[in-house]
């Protein structure tokens, strides 16, 4: 058995009105995770687009150390070929932002 590959299943669920983020996550939670009792649950923004291993490692924090109550990956912007994207000055605004708040903010946050 390779340990290397994570055990995914993946569920697609459609709501009929959009009630904003924290009512679909009390919806799924509540709806599905009595039924099905998951180990692990990753929640992915629209729009987001992990890169090839970003999932792999999210479950490997939770199959290292079960005492991981929860862990979030880096955000990047897409800076496009060449990083031409950075020209833009709000993708280079938004770029900075990222940067700083996983050097300052998610250290702090992991304190609590």
């Amino acid at each position: 058995k390779n340990n290397n590959i994570p055990p995914v299943q993946v569920m697609f669920c459609l709501k009929e009105k959009n009630a904003k983020k924290l009512n679909s996550h009390c919806w799924s939670f509540n709806a599905f995770a009595p039924l099905l009792k998951p180990k692990i649950c990753i929640l992915l923004d629209v729009g987001t687009k992990p890169s090839h291993t970003s999932i792999y490692h999210l479950w490997k924090a939770f199959d290292c150390d079960p005492h991981v109550g929860g862990a979030c990956g880096e955000i990047r912007v897409d800076l496009g070929r060449r990083w031409r994207n950075l020209l833009n000055p709000l993708v280079a605004s938004q770029n900075f932002e990222y940067k700083m708040s996983n050097i300052l903010d998610k250290p702090f946050e992991s304190v609590f």
